[in-house]
């Protein structure tokens, strides 16, 4: 069985996850994600403001990616960096903007990621999703790379 594309920037090849760094050109792009946390959060008609990650050293967001079959009426989400007893929907945007769960399905949308700053986290800090919108039908998943630091 040859590696599977999980999305644009993960590749699996039999247990052996690989992360795409442009700058690996010697393997295609991709290196070994063994230094790199993937976080992947189920996304559902259900789905509420809450923390999806505890920080247990400092990272740095990498990527953001979204993906659904089922699209939402209105729903939208925003990745947050929470600190402290800072509720999720209050923490600092780790996004510029927030990512549409009502557009194209099956489609990969990625983030845009905001300063270094917010993207950053020291251990204890949380990550958090925030839903604004309609979310009824919403079958689909967030996928979070981290970095440590």
């Amino acid at each position: 069985m040859g590696a599977k594309t999980l999305n644009p920037r993960l590749l699996q090849d039999g247990s052996t996850l690989f992360y795409r760094d442009n700058a690996a050109s010697d393997t295609g792009g991709f290196r070994g994600v063994a230094d790199r946390v993937v976080i992947t959060v189920p996304l559902l008609a259900s789905t509420v403001d809450g923390n999806v990650f505890i920080a247990d050293r400092a990272y740095i967001v990498e990527s953001v990616e979204e993906v659904h079959s089922v699209v939402s009426t209105s729903g939208t989400l925003m990745l947050e960096k929470c600190s402290g007893t800072t509720a999720p929907g209050s923490g600092t945007d780790v996004l510029t903007g927030t990512i549409s769960l009502a557009g194209t399905i099956n489609t990969t949308v990625a983030g845009t990621l905001g300063t270094v700053a917010a993207r950053t986290l020291a251990d204890g800090d949380r990550l958090a999703i925030d839903i604004g919108g309609t979310m009824t039908g919403l079958v689909g998943v967030l996928t979070v790379v981290l970095r440590p630091v």
